[in-house]
């Protein structure tokens, strides 16, 4: 059995930069209207001990750096995007506010100017195998 799922809680910039704050505050809103579990990924042990599987093994990824070139602004905007017409429906965010044609560049901006970093939603990976005679 294998799963992998977000975890919001480690989406961060550092120094904080306003434009990439304000659309992990929107993203974590968003999935939160909808019902999803903005933590999951850490929840996997606990699901899959729950669920009467073995421990599983972990595994945690994030995307982490800055610089004109870092890949997160786009990945960051490019969700934003995904998720727009939900968080206008739930009254989180409109197109105008989000300006998501140059979301990706505004960030970038901020995060280049103050010399910072991003870190992206963890994905974590849980892993575990049933034996046939269990």
């Amino acid at each position: 059995m294998v799963f992998q799922e977000f975890d919001m809680d480690y989406v961060r910039s550092q120094p904080p930069a306003p434009t990439f704050e304000r659309a992990a505050a929107w993203m974590k809103r968003t999935f939160a209207a909808t019902g999803t579990h903005i933590r999951l990924g850490s929840d996997l042990y606990s699901v899959f001990v729950a669920a009467g599987l073995p421990s599983p093994k972990l595994r945690i990824d994030a995307l982490i750096g800055g610089g004109p070139d870092f890949p997160a602004y786009d990945l960051i905007a490019g969700a934003i995007q995904s998720i727009l017409p939900v968080a206008e429906r739930a009254g989180i965010a409109t197109t105008v506010e989000v300006g998501a044609a140059t979301l990706a560049e505004r960030i970038r901006a901020e995060v280049v100017a103050a010399q910072g970093i991003v870190v992206s939603p963890a994905l974590v990976g849980a892993w575990s195998r049933k034996s046939a005679s269990m």
